[in-house]
């Protein structure tokens, strides 16, 4: 699973991610309105699996459920911060 700030390196994040097939990408955002932003930019960008979480709750579960190659993260949710659901995805 790669974790980095693909806000600070997104030309690195595409290229890594197309090389891949079958990638999985998990998001985890309580915003529909990023979930739908997200979900629109990977769709141009290329043939990802893509699940969504609303919560950081249902992220953790997904994290075991779904195995994703990369986890975008919102880092202020109201029931698990970005910040747990990044220590549960290391651990």
């Amino acid at each position: 699973m790669a974790i980095f700030p693909i806000v600070t390196y997104p030309h690195y994040s595409v290229i890594l991610l197309n090389e891949q097939t079958n990638t999985r990408i998990l998001v985890i955002d309580d915003e529909e309105s990023i979930r739908y932003a997200v979900d629109a930019g990977l769709e141009f960008l290329g043939d990802y699996e893509v699940s969504f979480a609303e919560d950081g709750i249902q992220g953790i579960q997904l994290l075991r459920d779904f195995a994703p190659n990369l986890v975008l993260v919102d880092l202020v949710s109201p029931s698990a911060s970005g910040m747990d659901v990044l220590e549960e995805a290391l651990a």
